[in-house]
């Protein structure tokens, strides 16, 4: 028999919309990560976001995917700047991007890109 989700949500202990703490129903509240991937451009700089892209953000690390080494390696010595134009445009990540780690996949970037960018 299936049941409602909201059976299994513990909606007593919500705080703040902006919030990012844990509530006690293991789940965090929201944020836009197409957010994040619309703005790339402006942080990241036109000609490098036409190469990389944010993928996610997985337990306090931002995974941002690139289609070869030589933008990964560049973006990487641009980390804390990046991380600084990100907390400027968006503050609520501030507690939840620790570190930024540079990936390539080209495959996988073209298909990240077609479906987000284009």
């Amino acid at each position: 028999m299936l049941k409602k989700l909201s059976l299994f949500i513990d909606t007593t202990t919500v705080q703040s919309p902006n919030s990012f703490k844990k509530e006690k129903s293991g789940l965090y509240d929201s944020f836009d990560f197409l957010a994040l991937i619309r703005a790339w451009k402006d942080i990241a700089g036109s000609k490098l976001s036409e190469h990389t892209i944010p993928l996610k953000n997985q337990n306090g690390t931002l995974i941002v995917l690139s289609n070869h080494s030589a933008f990964a390696n560049e973006l990487s010595f641009m980390e804390l700047p990046l991380k600084k134009k990100i907390f400027e445009k968006f503050p609520s990540l501030e507690k939840s991007i620790v570190s930024i780690k540079f990936i390539v996949d080209t495959t996988h970037f073209s298909k990240q890109y077609e479906q987000f960018v284009t």
